[in-house]
C-alpha cells in the first residue's frame, strides 16, 4: 500500500504551483524518498509524516490524523484525503 500511495503524493505534489512547491521545500524540505518496504512499527515512514504537514487539511482533521498511534491507518487517511482531493480537483 505504502509504494503505490508514495506514488500518489508524489505526484501531487508535482502538480502543485511552482510557488506553492517552492514555499514548501523552503519550510519542510524536498519530499523525502520512500523507503525500502519494512516494519515501522507505529512510527511510519518520514514521507508520510511530511505529506501530513504539507496536505492543506483541516487543521482538526490534521491533529486527528497526526494522533494516530497506527501507521497503516495514517496511511488510510492519507489515502482518503487525497482521493478527496482528486476529486473535488476532477469536479472543477
Amino acid at each position: 500500500m505504502s509504494e503505490g500511495l508514495y506514488d500518489v503524493c508524489r505526484k501531487w505534489y508535482e502538480h502543485l504551483p511552482a510557488t506553492q512547491r517552492h514555499q514548501i521545500m523552503e519550510h519542510l524540505g524536498q519530499l523525502p524518498n520512500l523507503e525500502a518496504d519494512v516494519d515501522y512499527g507505529s512510527n511510519g515512514t518520514a514521507w508520510h509524516w511530511w505529506m501530513l504537514a504539507v496536505l492543506p487539511l483541516d487543521p482538526r482533521i490534521q491533529l486527528a490524523m497526526l494522533a494516530m498511534t497506527s501507521y497503516k491507518e495514517r496511511l488510510k487517511g492519507l489515502n482518503k484525503v487525497l482521493g478527496f482531493i482528486k476529486n473535488k480537483q476532477d469536479s472543477r
